[in-house]
């Protein structure tokens, strides 16, 4: 298989250096799933609030008075710093590539804890993003460990 980049660029490239050995709990694909469960959660959280929110602002400022939404807020800023631990070792197309599956974990959890309907095309559609994370994810994951 041919290189993704030039000799001189594979040098250069931080996202191309080698993972050093961490703890169990510091590994960075540990936190890509982290981060995927995490802003799967702060959606349906900010769903479930939004939804007994009273309407009327423009802006959707009134969902702000609802528990369930501040825990999303949480989720997401939660989310944030995981992400951030994760892409300081994992070149970023990869991690992006399986974060994908938040909208797979989405539609799941929507269905799941929010009691909305996934017709048979949305069902034939998760298992499609699924299969096409598990394609991207898989060559990409083997050039990670020869870096």
């Amino acid at each position: 298989m041919p290189s993704l980049t030039s000799e001189t660029d594979h040098v250069d490239l931080k996202s191309e250096q080698k993972v050093p050995e961490l703890a169990w709990y510091l590994n960075p694909y540990l936190h890509i799933v982290l981060t995927v469960m995490l802003s799967a959660a702060a959606q349906i959280l900010f769903k479930a609030g939004s939804d007994t929110a009273p309407g009327g602002t423009l802006l959707g400022f009134s969902s702000l008075g609802s528990p369930a939404v501040w825990l999303g807020i949480g989720c997401m800023i939660a989310s944030l710093f995981v992400w951030l631990h994760a892409l300081r070792f994992v070149p970023l197309i990869i991690a992006f590539s399986l974060a994908a599956a938040t909208q797979v974990v989405v539609a799941i959890g929507s269905w799941f804890f929010l009691g909305e309907q996934i017709s048979l095309v949305r069902w034939a559609g998760i298992l499609i993003v699924t299969f096409g994370i598990t394609i991207i994810a898989r060559p990409l994951a083997r050039l990670d460990e020869r870096l």
